[in-house]
């Protein structure tokens, strides 16, 4: 009886990490040059890993999601050298063409996007839908965020993501493992 009740035991912790949710198949990318595509046809093909940063050089980054699917809320770090490159903004849509945060596509609402430096080299970046609306979760391709870099000092740098997670309307959690990185050379 106690082996009967160990393997039960084991059948239902072992089943709750092995649950994939609709976003285990996303992935999130750097896009290191966002002005060489548009919301509606963006593909691979459009998200460059690598840009050119000269020292006083603005650098705008944009946080990509992809083959989402029920997207209600999300998390996501990314990772820098702050010796090289300085944070300077954060933003969830696009300030220079008005491109949309992927939230908003399906007309939602979002609330408490933040995208802070919680501590020197990383930026934490998060957003939610207002409610719990499938009709308004976005399924597909978009942005996330949009960062603002200041170069600071010529050197070849990476900036890596990390701790993304993705949750649809109906509470599904999952940790989004296909991640990018993009390089700042000179």
């Amino acid at each position: 009886m106690f082996r009967t009740i160990i393997c039960s035991l084991s059948f239902f912790i072992l089943a709750g990490f092995c649950y994939a949710g609709p976003n285990s198949s996303a992935a999130c990318r750097l896009d290191m040059d966002n002005s060489t595509w548009s919301y509606e046809n963006i593909s691979l093909v459009d998200i460059e890993q690598l840009t050119i940063g000269l020292e006083n050089d603005k650098l705008t980054v944009a946080v990509i999601a992809q083959n989402v699917k029920n997207l209600d809320t999300y998390q996501v770090e990314i990772h820098f050298n702050p010796d090289v490159l300085l944070f300077e903004d954060g933003n969830e849509n696009s300030p220079t063409d008005g491109r949309l945060n992927i939230l908003k596509i399906n007309g939602g609402s979002t609330i408490g996007f933040q995208a802070i430096e919680k501590q020197p080299g990383i930026i934490n970046i998060s957003n939610t839908l207002i409610g719990s609306n499938a009709n308004q979760a976005p399924e597909g391709i978009g942005i996330l965020a949009i960062l603002t870099f200041k170069v600071i000092s010529q050197q070849v740098t990476d900036l890596k993501i990390s701790n993304t997670y993705f949750i649809d309307s109906d509470g599904n959690e999952d940790l989004i493992k296909t991640t990018g990185y993009g390089t700042v050379t000179n």
